[in-house]
């Protein structure tokens, strides 16, 4: 049985037509992130720092304000780190990850297997598979690394869903 797609139902009717106590504050809400993202451009350069994070011995810089589009399905980020730094092995239980390495050499940590890692190395991170990086003390340079992450996570709750140990088996609860 084919079931017939028909817009009817839908075009301005439902969400399109909020009503109730909430509705005026939900309009509010997209009308001020359409002014916020005004004219900002959907192009950078991997370099650019749109919005930027600092951590101990190394920078999360977006080079486009993914924030300002709450219902992303992806975040991007690129990490720069110099001698000694490390990302601390963690787990997203949202999603999985990927790494490139734009520049730079450092030692990638994925699950049990840790790697050498230079430049335009690719991994993917399973969701809920322990991975970090971490650079030697006497480290000349810069270890730049492109990460990117679906889904994306809205960055108030980024922290909340790392963890320090593996999720438990599929079906169990966030461990965040």
């Amino acid at each position: 049985m084919t079931i017939p797609h028909d817009r009817t139902f839908y075009d301005r009717h439902g969400f399109d037509r909020l009503s109730g106590d909430g509705a005026g504050a939900v309009a509010e809400l997209d009308e001020h992130l359409a002014q916020l993202r005004g004219d900002i451009s959907l192009k950078a350069n991997v370099y650019d720092e749109a919005v930027r994070a600092d951590f101990p011995a190394a920078t999360c810089a977006m080079p486009i304000n993914l924030l300002l589009w709450p219902e992303r399905r992806m975040d991007w980020v690129l990490i720069r780190a110099g001698a000694g730094a490390a990302w601390p092995t963690h787990v997203h239980g949202y999603g999985d990850e990927l790494y490139l390495v734009i520049a730079g050499e450092a030692q990638v940590t994925i699950g049990d297997t840790v790697h050498d890692a230079g430049p335009l190395d690719l991994f993917h991170v399973p969701a809920g598979t322990p991975h970090g990086f971490h650079l030697p003390e006497d480290y000349e340079g810069t270890f730049d690394l492109f990460a990117v992450n679906s889904p994306g996570v809205a960055h108030h709750l980024r922290s909340r869903y790392w963890a320090s140990e593996p999720l438990p088996g599929p079906g169990a609860p966030d461990a965040g």
